[in-house]
């Protein structure tokens, strides 16, 4: 290839610019942090520039990159401003995402920057996701995935790495090996020698590259890209490179002297990438020591000049903090909750079934993943048949790896799709938490509303079914816990219908809880167009001595228990929460100023729940009209028992509601 490994004098001088940038800039950001002027963390990638300036010297404007924690060089060599960096950096408004990010949380989608991240790992799957978008749209952009050596154990990099090869996903997979995650050298953790072994396992070339030689890595990254580009799938390339800095920019050199002495880091700076291409350019005859000078001050002069105007930028208002975390939704075509078409009596896993139909006829961006979801029609047969009317393109059948698919769906959110992803047993969301509460419910609100992720999580919840502890959870107040999402339980067919077409216009992640029990529970479904609105309870039954408050399953045996009370002149008004988060705080005071008592029931438990919750909002609302304690039933907190008269025993039943009712009436 020469000794520009087939590159022009031109576009090995640009990666030559783009290295002295990076260095430049990190260096000043170095100075900076030791000024005290950079709040929170700051790491460096020192040394490792050379991978930045190949990679994105191979790629075209129209590709896509995921990076990590440490991402600056990454940022600047896809087109990030160095102004937009600093500013960002120093937390001031004019910054990349407006100050909400900062050194760690980078993103500026005009340059097809989809973010750097906080947590190891997490980017790859979401690398494989807008892959996906693109070969779904048939567009012809790669994406590009940087990652340390420190990843490589990760889950997330074996169950994206697996789906983007099952898949043919034109990503190209990027790790920076610099021998250290923080301070464990790699040979400490990983018995292979080369990460790029682990590439044969997944059926996709591995390639090892001197990641201090930006021509190498030039060169690995077209033919990467090449076969990208040419429906062939992804690549992994590792990249051996070096950080001349410590893990963090503050950290002491005694520190750094615990993990790597200073014999092994001058050592590796004999290799320099910046002063290898400098020599190969001047002896080439292309560029003149005056002209190298000349460039260097340009870049240094640019770099103050940046670094000035980022320190006189405004800070951002306080109400920037307050934005960004719930994207404005889709317009809806029909009044909400306005019953339209003809009553059919329906179950609810059929419900749902026929809503996904008719929405993905609808909206072509709509896509189904989860496991057994197509050939079997998932567990509950809620997919039933949509695998014979859309095909395998957009009813996937997914490996057992909830980081890996759900990780993957949050990314081709990213990239304009609207994917609706099966999580079997929402026990199962443990396995991908990280992506569930990190990536989709953060990445809106920390890149400052530059992406967006229309995404719904649709998760089998409860029990009663004999599962036993592992299959019988509900765990509602975990999501809802968890700013950035927005969480539905629906009590009926009528009801998962609305709230499904209405999660799908979301352009934030909705998780869809359906409980078990419900699956088969006929009611009446409007065929024509019908949305209830998230974040709206509902009043199911009127009633002046009581109020009951529930969701799911427990809506049913709420209305049973009022029906029994009513017989003795005991009027219940019972709320349907619908949405768990955003909770209706609205609905639940006025019936309890009304009422002046309170029951909640929840198929949960009781520490730091949903019941929580509602007892919190009432004592914090119309605590003077309650007549007598706030009552609650739940489940006991113990996990799931599988015998049947066990588990029946946990679960609260409309006797349970009954005598609850009765004490806070003190009727007992």
């Amino acid at each position: 290839m020469g000794q520009f490994h087939g590159a022009s004098p031109d576009k090995v001088t640009k990666m030559y610019r783009i290295m002295l940038l990076i260095r430049c800039v990190e260096e000043k950001l170095k100075e900076l942090n030791i000024e005290g002027l950079i709040p929170g963390f700051l790491h460096l990638s020192i040394g490792q520039e050379a991978v930045a300036a190949g990679v994105m010297a191979a790629l075209k404007d129209g590709d896509y990159i995921l990076s990590t924690h440490r991402g600056h060089g990454h940022c600047l060599a896809k087109g990030m401003s160095e102004y937009m960096l600093f500013a960002e950096i120093l937390g001031k408004v004019e910054g990349c995402c407006m100050g909400k990010g900062g050194s760690m949380h980078l993103c500026d989608v005009k340059h097809g920057i989809m973010g750097t991240n906080g947590v190891v790992g997490a980017n790859i799957p979401l690398a494989a996701g807008i892959a996906f978008a693109l070969k779904y749209k048939g567009e012809e952009g790669v994406v590009a995935c940087f990652f340390g050596d420190g990843a490589s154990n990760t889950g997330a990099f074996h169950e994206g790495l697996n789906l983007a090869a099952v898949w043919k996903l034109p990503v190209i997979y990027v790790c920076e090996n610099n021998l250290y995650a923080i301070s464990t050298r790699i040979t400490r953790v990983t018995l292979i020698q080369d990460i790029a072994e682990r590439a044969s396992s997944y059926g996709m070339p591995g390639v090892v590259v001197d990641g201090m030689d930006p021509l190498a890595v030039y060169e690995a990254t077209l033919k990467a890209v090449k076969r990208a580009r040419n429906g062939e799938g992804p690549t992994l390339i590792e990249c051996k490179t070096y950080r001349f800095c410590g893990s963090y920019a503050a950290e002491p050199p005694a520190v750094e002297r615990l993990y790597r002495s200073e014999e092994e880091v001058k050592e590796h700076m004999k290799r320099d990438p910046i002063k290898k291409v400098e020599k190969l350019l001047i002896e080439s005859g292309y560029l003149t020591e005056v002209e190298i000078a000349s460039l260097k001050e340009d870049i240094k002069a640019r770099v103050k000049d940046s670094v000035e105007k980022a320190k006189a930028a405004p800070k951002p208002s306080v109400e920037i903090a307050f934005s960004h975390l719930y994207p404005e939704r889709e317009e809806i075509p029909v009044d909400l909750e306005e019953l339209s078409g003809e009553l059919v009596e329906l179950p609810m896993n059929e419900t749902i079934r026929i809503t996904l139909r008719e929405e993905m006829r609808k909206d072509k961006r709509i896509v189904l993943m989860g496991e057994d979801i197509g050939v079997l029609g998932g567990d509950f047969r809620v997919t039933k048949g949509l695998l014979e009317e859309f095909g395998e393109r957009r009813v996937l059948d997914t490996p057992i790896s909830e980081t890996g698919f759900v990780g993957l769906a949050i990314g081709a959110a990213m990239a304009g799709l609207k994917p609706v992803v099966e999580i079997m047993f929402v026990d199962f969301a443990g396995a991908c938490m990280d992506q569930i509460m990190n990536q989709a419910a953060k990445l809106s609100y920390m890149y400052a509303g530059q992406i967006r992720i229309p995404l719904v999580i649709r998760a089998a919840c409860g029990g009663g079914i004999r599962a036993a502890a592992q299959h019988s959870q509900v765990l509602s107040s975990i999501f809802s816990h968890i700013p950035g999402l927005k969480v539905v339980m629906p009590s009926n067919p009528c009801d998962a219908r609305g709230l499904l077409k209405s999660a799908l216009k979301e352009n934030c992640p909705v998780i869809f809880l359906e409980h078990k029990l419900l699956y088969g529970v006929l009611g009446p479904v409007p065929m024509g167009e019908y949305y209830i609105p998230i974040g709206k309870a509902k009043v199911v039954r009127k009633g002046s001595d009581a109020t009951v408050v529930a969701s799911g399953l427990m809506v049913n045996r709420a209305l049973e228990a009022a029906k029994n009370l009513d017989e003795r002149g005991i009027s219940i008004e019972v709320i349907d929460l619908r949405t768990i988060s955003p909770i209706d705080r609205e609905t639940i005071v006025n019936s309890v100023k009304h009422t002046g008592r309170l029951v909640i029931v929840e198929e949960d438990w009781a520490p730091c729940s949903i019941s929580s919750e509602v007892a919190a909002i009432v004592a914090e609302g119309p605590f003077d009209s309650l007549l007598s304690p706030v009552k609650r039933v739940t489940t006991p907190f113990y996990p799931m028992p599988y015998n049947p008269e066990l588990e029946d025993s946990m679960i609260p039943s409309v006797k349970k509601i009954v005598s609850a009712v009765e004490e806070v009436m003190d009727i007992l």
